[in-house]
Formats: structure tokens, C-alpha cells, sequence
């Protein structure tokens, strides 16, 4: 949810022209274009991802981000210089709907989810740069559940679509400006009736910015969320461990090359959740995640608020 583009070279002053292209184009080189950004917000999706309303009823999710990185890793875990550092608010608010329709006890769902985001960038200590906006709309036109005894499945296949103006030249853009198509599959399995571990992996496969002609590598990206219930007076609290593994795996390019040392960006996070459920379909959701380790991308804390509770059926 976040974005650093290209740095702006317009408006230096020719006095300080050479020094400060050359320290700009030594930074844009380490960071690239898209910064260690990512269509899909890593770490949402924690507490039971797998899990749909049942036929006929349409639930209601809202995601709320706190992210803040003091700091930019290059290729090699580096902090690059001068020091980037990023503050960013992200809301997500979906809806799932799913269908009346069943199949040999197959679920079928349909999501909608707006996301926007408000976003600082400070290069050393004398740019800034703030930008608020929607960053994108992400649709999910079919999504597949099953249920086998305690463990629900998940699959589905989404489109980002970007919809806030987009400007190179700016440090902070609240649009990524490009397409991507999404593949998700899903686990939770309920071992006891106080234990949940679930998964979420996705694929993404990132289309090139026009504005850039830049193309960011796919990506791999799997939240996951263990969560215990330790209170029979308090059903339901529940109290665990979330964090996510993002992986990139095709090179990045230019619009005439490929990418030196393929910009791959890497990172894991770890840290504590707690989830209580107001009724079944209802939960408030808090979490911190740790960004431990960081590859090409800003490296930080993730404080996440979540919501959800149905609407209907």
C-alpha cells in the first residue's frame, strides 16, 4: 500500500545539478521504479482466510494499516543512502457475496474490494512528499470454498485495477498505476475447537506502468495466522501469531532491459495477533507485524486494525 517512484529530477537547482542527479540516479538505481511495493498488501489476510459467508449472505470486511519503515534495503540487506524512510495509511473495505448456487458441496463468491491509501516519503532530510488517494479496485469475479470436516479450502482468481492519477516525477503516488492478476488458494483447519492455523498464498503477475514502461516481477506472497482460544470464560478471544513470506520471482525491467541483479524483493514478518469474535460472523481483528527481513524494498512495522460482520442472508 505504499510507493516511492522514481525521484524528480525537475526543478533542481543548477547550482547543485551534477551532485544531486548523480546521488539521485545512484538511489534510483538501487530502489528501481516500483520500490519494493506490491499490489497485494502482505500480511491482511491472517485469520481464517479461507473462510466465506455460506450461501446466500454477503459479509462486510474492513482492513485498516499503520505502516512506518525508517529505512530503504538494497540487494544485499544494505541500507541505501540517503535514507528513505516511509509512513503510510492504508484502508481496504470489501464485500463477499456468496451465491445461492452449490455443486457437490462447492461454494461459489464473488468480492469487491476499494483500497486507498495516504502516504509520506522523506528522502535524507530535505525531500518530502505526501500523497492521498484510492490506489486501486480489486475484484474477485469467482471464488471457490469447500469444506472437508475441519479444514476449508479456498481458490480464486482477481484483477487490480489502478484508479488514481499517477505522476513519475512525485516521491509518493497513492496508484501503483499498473494491472495485476491474482491467484489465491486458501487453507484453515481447526484442530481443536480452541485452535485455528490458516494460510493464504497468492500470485500475482504484475502488467508494465505506461507511465514508466517499467515491469515489476511477479510475485509470491503467503500470510499466515496461528490463533488459540485460552479462556472459556471469554469464547471468544483469541490470542496468536501472524506474519507473512513475500517472495518475487521474475527479474524486473526497464522498457529495453532487464533489471541489474533483478531487483527480487524479499521480505518476512512475524508478530502477535488477537482476534475476538463479537458472534460467529462478526470479529475485530489487531495485529503487529515485524519486517525482519527486507531485500530491495523499505523495511518496517505493520499495525493492522481489521473489521468484519455480515450484511446480510
Amino acid at each position: 500500500m505504499k510507493n516511492i517512484d522514481k525521484i524528480p529530477y525537475r526543478g533542481i537547482a543548477l547550482a547543485n545539478a551534477v551532485f544531486t542527479s548523480a546521488v539521485l540516479l545512484a538511489i534510483s538505481a538501487a530502489i528501481a521504479a516500483e520500490n519494493g511495493s506490491t499490489l497485494w498488501p502482505e500480511g491482511a489476510l491472517t485469520v481464517v482466510p479461507a473462510i466465506l459467508p455460506p450461501p446466500g449472505a454477503t459479509e462486510f470486511y474492513q482492513y485498516n494499516l499503520y505502516y512506518s519503515a525508517s529505512s530503504f534495503k538494497n540487494g544485499q540487506g544494505q541500507t541505501v543512502s540517503p535514507n528513505i524512510g516511509i509512513d503510510a495509511f492504508g484502508n481496504a473495505n470489501r464485500i463477499a457475496h456468496t451465491w445461492s448456487v452449490t455443486y457437490g458441496g462447492f461454494n461459489f463468491s464473488t468480492d469487491v474490494v476499494m483500497v486507498s491509501d495516504g502516504t509520506t516519503v522523506k528522502l535524507g532530510s530535505s525531500l518530502q512528499d505526501t500523497n492521498v488517494g484510492i490506489e486501486e479496485f480489486y475484484v474477485i469475479p469467482l471464488e471457490v470454498t469447500y469444506q472437508w470436516g475441519n479444514v476449508h479450502f479456498l481458490a480464486g482468481t482477481g484483477v487490480a485495477i489502478p484508479v488514481s492519477s499517477y505522476d513519475p516525477t512525485r516521491l509518493a503516488n497513492a496508484s501503483l498505476n499498473y494491472y495485476g492478476i491474482n491467484q489465491t488458494v486458501a487453507v484453515t483447519w481447526f484442530p481443536s475447537p480452541k485452535w485455528e492455523l490458516s494460510a493464504q498464498a497468492e500470485f500475482t503477475f504484475n502488467f508494465r506502468n505506461p507511465a514508466t514502461q517499467y515491469l515489476s516481477g511477479d510475485i509470491f506472497d503467503m500470510d499466515f495466522g496461528i490463533g488459540y482460544k485460552p479462556f472459556d470464560s471469554l469464547p471468544g478471544l483469541q490470542l496468536g501469531l501472524n506474519g507473512f513470506v513475500t517472495e518475487q520471482l521474475t527479474r524486473d525491467q526497464t522498457a529495453t532491459r532487464y533489471v541489474a541483479g533483478g531487483n527480487y524483493l524479499r521480505k518476512f514478518a512475524l508478530g502477535p495477533q488477537i482476534t475476538y469474535y463479537l458472534t460467529p460472523a462478526a470479529a475485530i481483528v489487531l495485529k503487529w507485524q515485524r519486517e525482519l527481513e527486507v531485500t530491495n524494498g523499505p523495511k518496517g512495522d505493520r499495525v493492522w486494525l481489521e473489521f468484519a460482520f455480515p450484511l446480510g442472508g
